[in-house]
């Protein structure tokens, strides 16, 4: 019982810390905003003011998500660094065969559509996909440069770092590995606001686990994220395709979704064989 609370106590340590960093981030952000303005106009109305600082943070979504994550990655490695530790050690950053990592972002380009398709496909109100949009939206406005590092960079390797090397693998010391990862995938997706992405990263998060527990190695679960985003950047630029494309696609990626599962459970199995022979 002693294991259980301490788990769920340092899981729960980094997580307040990511939200604290990311709050905090947008809360100054939106102060600087709001002075520049008063600074410049001398005074603004209630209503004009908030007009401007919805427009412009929803503008600048992904740069301030890139300097939340960057002061996260930041804050992470001084902690460790402080304690003396070694956070590659901390967080299973092990070694990665290339098997692995090709067999982890061709799981990742199953995952993206199939989940894509399904999440469209399924009957939301109204108001959720209208939120969902404008959310998806903004984060490919403002520079693509900037959308590209921070939510296909950056923000894949803060994420993993937080929720499956040091938040899930905390849980999962106390607790049976099923639970720690509904725990932490439930935590991932909360993270993400509106309800049609929490249900996206929920799903998303388990998926990450899986190739996790898999591979050992936190790189595999990294290559996964940010072919992820990556595909989801590119797609946000694309003319949309009909029904009739849209499930074609979607049965191609089921293909080689089943296809890189049955890959890295089969390299993985053979992996540990070759481990486990007598020297």
């Amino acid at each position: 019982m002693k294991t259980f609370f301490k788990s769920i106590g340092k899981a729960a340590m980094y997580f307040l810390i990511y939200l604290l960093i990311q709050g905090l981030t947008g809360a100054v952000y939106g102060f600087i905003l709001s002075f520049s303005l008063l600074a410049s106009n001398g005074s603004v109305d209630p209503a004009q003011l908030n007009e401007f600082l919805t427009s412009k943070l929803n503008r600048d979504t992904s740069l301030i998500l890139l300097i939340s994550n960057s002061l996260t990655l930041l804050a992470v490695w001084l902690f460790f660094v402080v304690r003396k530790k070694k956070l590659s050690h901390e967080i299973q950053l092990n070694k990665c065969s290339k098997e692995n990592i090709l067999g982890s972002c061709l799981f990742a380009l199953g995952v993206a559509f199939v989940l894509a398709f399904l999440i469209e496909s399924f009957p939301f109100p109204d108001h959720l996909i209208e939120s969902f949009t404008q959310s998806h939206d903004s984060l490919s406005a403002g520079n693509i440069a900037i959308n590209f590092i921070a939510v296909a960079l950056i923000a894949p390797i803060t994420e993993e770092i937080l929720f499956r090397g040091l938040i899930y693998t905390r849980l999962k010391a106390g607790m049976p590995t099923i639970v720690a990862a509904v725990i932490a995938s439930i935590l991932f997706g909360v993270c993400h606001g509106e309800l049609i992405w929490v249900i996206d990263a929920f799903v998303f998060g388990l998926a990450i686990i899986w190739v996790f527990e898999t591979t050992k190695s936190l790189y595999a679960c990294i290559a996964v994220h940010i072919t992820n985003n990556t595909i989801a950047q590119i797609t946000q630029y694309l003319p949309e395709n009909g029904p009739v494309v849209d499930v074609c696609i979607t049965v191609v990626c089921t293909i080689i979704l089943v296809w890189s599962i049955l890959y890295l459970k089969k390299n993985n199995i053979a992996q540990k064989g070759e481990t486990e022979l007598p020297q």
